[in-house]
């Protein structure tokens, strides 16, 4: 190729450039793709980390990739609910049982269960030979159905919060009271102290009626007063032990590019 002006000197040769094709913005036609050779590397399909390849160790998958068969999939969501625990369940149920055996079968109080202790304190109590306070109202009511009501209330607690009741963030308001972000997370011991703590609650008032009833002198107490506690207390051991939190398959890391 010779310029204006320039001429070729005998035996002399210059190369041939050869002239680039017009650019694909100039030309309106889409730029040609290499063909599809599967070779690894390659950035096509069949490489490691595409569909249908071998997949590298490591290999992160780009956004939008599909699942690989097999793979377990993650939780959808934070997950709040609880499994059943036979140890705490059993203690709960035998401790409901052995309460109420206090509370219906045995002495209370000189040779007498806890219905005739009611008759007597009704009849003080009409008769006027005990003020009308609240105080002693409070005292007829739990001697007549106020105490089966307690261990009742006690049992059906512990038995729903070790027996795996929480399903959701409904049930945890309800039994915890709370919203459940530790269960969320995997941790129930802040949850077991909030229930045990319940259960010890209702464990307390029966003691302070049982303390009334002898103005303080435990020594007078018969075997009904000390089984019913019994039993009250094993129901706040297996809540404070609670349930099993279910296996959680751990969250997939988020794609690196």
């Amino acid at each position: 190729m010779n310029y204006p002006g320039q001429q070729n000197r005998p035996g002399e040769q210059h190369p041939q450039y050869p002239i680039a094709p017009p650019h694909p913005q100039n030309s309106g036609q889409p730029p040609a793709m290499p063909p599809n050779t599967g070779a690894p590397g390659q950035g096509q399909h069949g490489g490691p980390g595409q569909y249908g390849g071998p997949v590298a160790p490591g290999t992160a998958y780009p956004t939008g990739q599909h699942q690989q068969p097999g793979t377990p999939t993650p939780p959808a969501g934070k997950q709040r609910y609880t499994r059943f625990n036979a140890l705490p369940s059993a203690l709960v149920v035998v401790g409901t049982i052995v309460a109420a055996i206090g509370v219906a079968a045995l002495d209370w109080a000189r040779g007498e269960p806890l219905l005739r202790v009611h008759e007597l304190y009704r009849t003080a109590l009409d008769q006027g030979i005990l003020s009308g306070a609240w105080g002693n109202h409070l005292m007829v009511w739990y001697f007549g159905w106020g105490a089966l009501v307690l261990v009742g209330l006690q049992g059906l607690y512990g038995a729903t919060w070790t027996m795996g009741g929480v399903r959701g963030k409904v049930g945890t308001w309800i039994i915890l009271c709370n919203s459940g972000k530790q269960l969320a997370q995997g941790r129930i011991a802040g949850s077991n102290t909030t229930a045990a703590v319940t259960a010890f609650a209702i464990t307390v008032i029966h003691g302070l009626y049982i303390y009334r009833l002898f103005d303080g002198d435990f020594a007078a107490a018969e075997i009904g007063c000390w089984v019913t506690l019994l039993g009250s207390c094993l129901v706040t051991v297996g809540a404070g032990i609670g349930p099993r939190l279910p296996q959680r398959t751990p969250a997939q890391a988020p794609p690196r590019y």
